[in-house]
């Protein structure tokens, strides 16, 4: 492995089913970390999950293109022209889906043979409907791709408004040979460490650019309690996310579902649309802003998630959730978690964060910007859904004809 400048993005199952594969993504030598160029992504290549999540799938799309992956997934894509978005709304659907899932051996690990998945049947559809099917997959992507744009661009205005220069390196101290050597039979110091995020934002605070904190410009931070979960089956339950589920491009896919009558603190765990939600647990500081699909979903979310609401601020939840995002306050954010073996973070940790205000031109284009951004993924996650339903619904009428 190697860093991201001299690297190709090698991205695992759950890093595709992200919004933005390539940004938790470990990079692989361009020189000798692949033996094919052919091994290589190309534009709406399908990928298959065969061992392990059984039946997950992924598109790839501009932000993935170019990337390579491991021995666990099967890469395929049709030479058909607009076949490939119809191809793979099927294998999402409940019948494609059901399909691979009933493949699946293995004693310990679930695994799926690449022969048995060729032999997957595909149901010969009207091509006006599976045109219109590939269509809205075809959208779906490259409303991802816009939004992920628009999130880079914005998250850059705030960091080229600051006009200091951001550290490129951690404050890691460094061991040669040679020190190794002198030092043999003497006591050998561990490197030290300094957060480059907790430096930065204090020269910035010194120097009079930041005043405030996210509890002085009252956002609303809260965690729900912690309760027992009642577990039930899609049709009788609301949907849970947890934290590990935040980033996926469907988090209801296979998320679990809990008693819509025994769930304590529903008002409190609802996810509300234009909601910050901000991982405390295990991984820390993951931030999602949310969408209209997960009010439509009635999805509530877990206890070890801290939730940033709007509250009686006159800075907008758009211009935080960017803010959040870059990587400065992202390191910042590892600073404050505390415990030995899970690590976690407060409401009160959250509330003491430093928030740098941009004069007002940037600030309002950031916030028409995220609203944008936030619109373009919920309109990839509704074409997907249309675009499956039309299939399945497609199936069952053969059943009444």
């Amino acid at each position: 492995y190697v860093n991201k400048e001299h690297g190709i993005p090698m991205v695992s199952m759950s890093d595709m089913l992200n919004n933005n594969p390539s940004k938790t993504c470990k990079y692989v030598s361009k020189k000798i970390g692949i033996s094919s160029l052919k091994h290589l992504f190309k534009d709406q290549m399908i990928l298959a999950s065969v061992v392990g999540a059984i039946g997950e799938l992924a598109i790839v799309n501009k932000i993935s293109e170019g990337s390579i992956t491991g021995n666990n997934i099967i890469k395929f894509y049709s030479k058909r022209s607009k076949f490939n978005g119809f191809l793979y709304s099927y294998l999402c659907s409940k019948y494609g889906n059901g399909i691979i899932k009933k493949l699946s051996g293995g004693a310990v690990q679930s695994y799926v043979d690449p022969e048995l998945f060729k032999e997957i049947p595909v149901p010969i559809i009207n091509t006006s409907v599976q045109e219109k099917v590939h269509n809205l997959i075809e959208e779906a992507s490259e409303l991802r791709v816009r939004a992920n744009n628009i999130l880079t661009m914005s998250i850059n205005l705030i960091e080229d408004s600051i006009s200091e220069s951001i550290p490129k390196k951690r404050f890691i101290g460094e061991v040669n040979v040679s020190k190794v050597l002198t030092n043999y039979n003497k006591r050998f110091n561990s490197t030290s460490y300094i957060n480059k995020g907790e430096d930065y934002l204090f020269k910035l605070k010194e120097k009079g650019k930041i005043k405030e904190n996210i509890s002085s410009l009252d956002f609303n931070v809260h965690r729900p309690g912690i309760f027992k979960r009642i577990k039930v089956n899609s049709s009788n339950g609301l949907a849970y996310i947890k934290g590990s589920e935040l980033s996926k491009q469907n988090p209801f896919y296979s998320c679990e579902f809990l008693s819509k009558t025994k769930t304590p603190f529903l008002n409190e765990l609802k996810l509300i649309e234009n909601q910050i939600l901000f991982t405390c647990a295990g991984t820390v500081g993951e931030i999602k802003l949310i969408s209209k699909e997960f009010e439509e979903r009635n999805a509530i979310g877990s206890q070890d998630i801290i939730r940033i609401e709007q509250g009686n601020s006159n800075i907008s939840i758009f211009y935080l959730f960017c803010y959040l995002k870059s990587d400065i306050i992202n390191e910042y954010i590892q600073s404050l978690k505390y415990g030995a073996v899970i690590e976690r973070v407060e409401p009160f940790h959250v509330n003491s964060i430093p928030v740098y205000i941009p004069d007002e031109s940037t600030y309002n284009e950031i916030v028409n910007n995220i609203n944008n951004y936030k619109n373009n993924l919920y309109r990839a996650f509704k074409n997907e859904e249309e675009a499956i339903s039309i299939l399945e619904n497609e199936i069952e009428s053969w059943q009444t004809s």
